[in-house]
Order: C-alpha cells, then sequence, then structure tokens
C-alpha cells in the first residue's frame, strides 16, 4: 500500500470524526437549551403563580 493511499485513507478517517463530532455537539446542544428554555419557562409559571398567590390568598 503506497504513501498516497495510507494518508488518504487517514485524511477520509480524521474528516469522518470531525463531522462526527460536529454532528454530536450540534445535538448536544439542541437538548442543552431546549431543557434551559423548558426550565426557564417552568420558574415563570412559579413566579407568576406565587405572585398571584400573593394577591389573592386562597379562601
Amino acid at each position: 500500500m503506497g504513501f498516497t493511499t495510507r494518508f488518504s485513507i487517514l485524511m477520509t478517517l480524521l474528516t469522518a470524526l470531525a463531522i462526527f463530532l460536529m454532528l454530536s455537539s450540534s445535538i448536544f446542544s439542541l437538548f442543552y437549551y431546549s431543557h434551559q428554555r423548558t426550565s426557564q419557562q417552568l420558574r415563570e409559571v412559579a413566579a407568576s403563580i406565587d405572585q398571584a398567590l400573593l394577591v389573592q390568598s386562597p379562601r
């Protein structure tokens, strides 16, 4: 097997690894920000309910 063939295989594997890492980090980022957004919305709803309970106490 010649040098150029081995070099070509190495570059192909490195490119595939880079693509895999970018794809996996994008998926991780999507899940992370989705979780952050959901947590923020839940905190806002809880704060809204707290404020409503402070203004109008249940009877």
